[in-house]
């Protein structure tokens, strides 16, 4: 998986799932997640599920992907920190696991009116 070798490559430790309920049994209390990096659309359901568990409990990065910018547009602002449009490029993830390192606090919200995933319009 290619995005899962970028993160780890940056210097994030990555638990990939392929689904909400994966998600959902892995997002627990004091598991040590400091970031959520869900696709809108899972087989099983929406990645805002898991956004509003990942929120519940207290991880302040929490980034949704969609190749549908109008659909992203929707998302509650207070929900996802972070909004990427596909295809995400490597610099954009980079950047996500830079910030959390330096700081763990979240990047402002792209315009998602004439913004594409890799920050270039």
């Amino acid at each position: 998986m290619a995005l899962r070798r970028i993160l780890e490559e940056a210097g994030a430790e990555v638990v990939a799932v392929e689904c909400v309920t994966d998600a959902f049994a892995q997002l627990v209390p004091d598991a040590g997640i400091t970031m959520v990096l869900s696709d809108l659309h899972l087989p099983d359901g929406l990645g805002t599920a898991v956004l509003e568990r990942a929120r519940g409990l207290g991880i302040a990065r929490r980034a949704l992907s969609s190749g549908d910018r109008a659909a992203l547009r929707e998302v509650d602002a207070e929900l996802a920190t972070d909004l990427l449009t596909k295809p995400v490029s490597r610099t954009v993830l980079e950047a996500l696991v830079g910030a959390i390192s330096r700081s763990g606090t979240a990047l402002r919200r792209p315009d998602l009116g004439n913004r594409s995933g890799d920050g270039e319009g």
